[in-house]
């Protein structure tokens, strides 16, 4: 689990007087996994966890709940549902930032219509970046007569590539109202220019 995120499970664990151990497997998906064994070998009560990805080890995850052990995801939800999620619902994300977008560029304003979406470099887009992307996406669809869709850059290989893609499309449409993207899971989500 991130540093940050265990940190919060260690200070509340040590609240209520529970008994906790943090493994950090450093996204290595592989020592996740080892781990993950492990720990259901030892029979905890709940494991806390925060995936790598959506998908490599979600049949992993189902063989908790089949031990008895409730698990509870951090941050990020992937195929298999178990028993509790802790974490931002990046859709409504998505939404909330397209209708920003809407209000300070759409039909009505006095500056351009047009939006651009970016879906973030590779890494966010496995994370987060698609569900929020999705909730970008739907909002701007539903409000075509408002706002103008200029481009639409997929996932990208590095945060270089990001840049340079993003700023290409500043150049080819510079009166771009507005940019939403991905850049990680803090900055940039909502750019207007």
């Amino acid at each position: 689990m991130g540093q940050s995120w265990g940190s919060v499970v260690k200070k509340e664990a040590e609240r209520y007087d529970i008994k906790i151990t943090i493994q950090d497997p450093n996204w290595s998906t592989n020592a996740m996994s080892q781990g993950m064994n492990a720990l259901i070998a030892e029979g905890p009560d709940v494991i806390v966890t925060q995936n790598p990805d959506t998908r490599s080890l979600a049949r992993l995850m189902m063989e908790p709940n089949r031990t008895g052990i409730a698990v509870t995801k951090i941050n990020m939800q992937d195929a298999v549902q178990n028993d509790a999620f802790v974490g931002l619902d990046h859709i409504a994300m998505g939404h909330e930032i397209a209708d920003l977008a809407i209000e300070k560029c759409g039909a009505g304003t006095d500056i351009s219509h047009k939006i651009s979406i970016v879906q973030g470099h590779h890494w966010w887009c496995e994370l987060f970046s698609n569900s929020r992307t999705y909730g970008y996406v739907k909002q701007a669809r539903q409000h075509r007569n408002r706002i103008q869709p200029s481009s639409r850059l997929g996932c990208l290989e590095s945060m270089g590539d990001h840049q340079n893609s993003t700023e290409t499309v500043r150049r080819q449409h510079p009166d771009l109202c507005a940019i939403l993207d991905m850049w990680d899971s803090e900055r940039l989500v909502l750019a207007l220019l």
